[in-house]
Formats: structure tokens, C-alpha cells, sequence
């Protein structure tokens, strides 16, 4: 180790034993960075901590679960609403918020006409939801348009 100007250990030529020395100030050399020199983890390598022991064999996946898939609707419901412009946008909020219940379309959004398709097994939830939301939205229900 070759001191400095000011009587400290400046320099640490390459390939010297650092480790137990210190500095002018009293401080060691061993630093975390750098293993050689006495501190830091062991064993070098410089990774992130000890690596996970992978074992020779893998246990087999448990089987999966069968769902059998139901029959899907031949034809979606529709229901037909008629509400004021400024609340069409709050109507499909609360119908996606209520779990996509149903899907609302603009018919004509100029007289707000609305349609709502939704399956035919969801038809009690879905005068469920209008009931409630009859109370945050004022719309009407209709017969189809252009009947």
C-alpha cells in the first residue's frame, strides 16, 4: 500500500493482501465491494444472496378440477329503456359496476333510447338492478323501437 500526501492509505495496488490493514484515519480497508479485503459476504460470486436448491425430482401437479360448461343462451335478452341524455353515461357505470350484468347500447342518443342485452337466466337480477337504479336514474322501459 503506497500512503498519500496526507499520511492516509491512498492506494491498494492489485493483486495485494489488504485484508487487517486500515487507513490513516483508523478505518479498515475490508469494504462490503470488496471480499478479497476481508468484508462483505463470502464465497464471492457477487450475486444477490444464496440461490434456491432446486430438487431432483418435481412432485406431480395436482389433477385439475372438470368443470362441465353450460349451455349457453341460443339468444340474449334485451330490454329497451328510454332515459334523459346527461344520464346515459351514468346508467352504463352503474350496469358495469352491478358485475357486467349486461351490456348497454345507444340506440339513438338524441331521444336517448337504450338498449340493454343481458342473458335470459339473469332476467329477475336484471329488474333487480333497473328497480335500484330507478333511484339514481330516471329512465322508462319500452316496448321495442320501430314495432
Amino acid at each position: 500500500m503506497t500512503p498519500d500526501r496526507n499520511g492516509g492509505a491512498a492506494h491498494v495496488p492489485p493483486g495485494s493482501d489488504a485484508a487487517g490493514e486500515t487507513r490513516g484515519n483508523g478505518t479498515s480497508l475490508a469494504s462490503p465491494r470488496n471480499p478479497a479485503a476481508g468484508g462483505g459476504k463470502t464465497g464471492g460470486g457477487g450475486g444477490k444472496g444464496r440461490r434456491r436448491r432446486v430438487p431432483d425430482t418435481w412432485p406431480e401437479p395436482a389433477p385439475r378440477k372438470r368443470r362441465d360448461p353450460y349451455a349457453a343462451p341460443r339468444r340474449s335478452a334485451r330490454l329497451y329503456l328510454r332515459a334523459d341524455p346527461a344520464h346515459i353515461a351514468l346508467l352504463r357505470f352503474l350496469l358495469e359496476a352491478h358485475g357486467h350484468l349486461g351490456v348497454l347500447s345507444t340506440l339513438d342518443s338524441h331521444r336517448a333510447v337504450l338498449c340493454i342485452v343481458h342473458s335470459p337466466e339473469s332476467a329477475t337480477e336484471m329488474r333487480e338492478f333497473l328497480e335500484e337504479a330507478r333511484e339514481l336514474v330516471p329512465f322508462e322501459v319500452i316496448p321495442r323501437p320501430g314495432r
